[in-house]
């Protein structure tokens, strides 16, 4: 069987369709005129503006589940108490499987730039003072350790506090 390429046509069809919602595998099994899935893929990988259509193409895709998860929070429920909590049972699951889909595939959000994503650390700022790992069944209260390292130190000093894996404070 000969390999067959994927023209720029199909592939701002194949995008366009994602991004109304359609999945890939969708798209690809129920159009005759369009390369398999597989090749879409391998062709996406090969090709740098392929890939770049496509990213956004599924950016897209993901603002449409969004809407969709609204849809579904707002649609009427059935009268029947019993067929109303079936209903709520199962919009939840899928709004939740929604949700999970749309954070894995746009981490970053729609522009799909790490400038965008707020960059958090594990790193507090604390006055100036000895930190020391908690004992076991110790409890680390932020505020408390902030407070005392203030009280040993001078007012105005800054030290980095790191909470490692183990609930132990260390200082950098």
């Amino acid at each position: 069987m000969a390999k067959r390429k994927v023209t720029k046509q199909q592939l701002q069809e194949i995008c366009d369709r994602i991004a109304e919602g359609e999945s890939l595998t969708r798209i690809c099994n129920h159009s005759e005129h369009l390369p398999s899935w597989r090749t879409m893929l391998r062709y996406v990988q090969d090709n740098e503006d392929a890939y770049s259509a496509y990213r956004k193409a599924r950016a897209l895709q993901c603002e449409v589940m969004r809407d969709q998860i609204l849809d579904l929070v707002e649609a009427e429920l059935p009268t029947d108490p019993k067929l109303a909590m079936a209903e709520v049972q199962r919009r939840r699951l899928e709004a939740d499987h929604k949700d999970k889909h749309i954070r894995q595939m746009q981490p970053l959000g729609i522009r799909d730039k790490a400038d965008d994503k707020q960059q958090t650390s594990g790193a507090i700022n604390a006055g100036r003072g000895k930190a020391r790992p908690l004992l076991r069944g110790e409890q680390c209260s932020v505020l408390a350790e902030w407070q005392c390292s203030r009280a040993r130190g001078r007012p105005g000093m800054s030290t980095k506090f790191q909470f490692t894996q183990r609930s132990s404070v260390t200082e950098q």
